[in-house]
């Protein structure tokens, strides 16, 4: 598990992500079910603080 935030605003944190080792599968339907409703739901990775953004550092150059 590892300390985050929401991918979707508000964005909240204080949320705890947990991994798993196993693949889980689902159906081609279900996925594209799922898809339809939720759509993108994901930002651009973000940096650790105190570190420089580096999306923002190549979009400056």
């Amino acid at each position: 598990s590892y300390p985050g935030s929401l991918t979707t605003p508000s964005y909240t944190e204080g949320v705890k992500w947990l991994i798993s080792n196993k693949k889980q599968s689902i159906s081609t339907s279900l996925y594209l079910k799922a898809r339809s409703v939720i759509g993108y739901n994901a930002r651009s990775p973000q940096n650790a603080p105190s570190q420089e953004n580096l999306l923002n550092l190549y979009a400056e150059s």
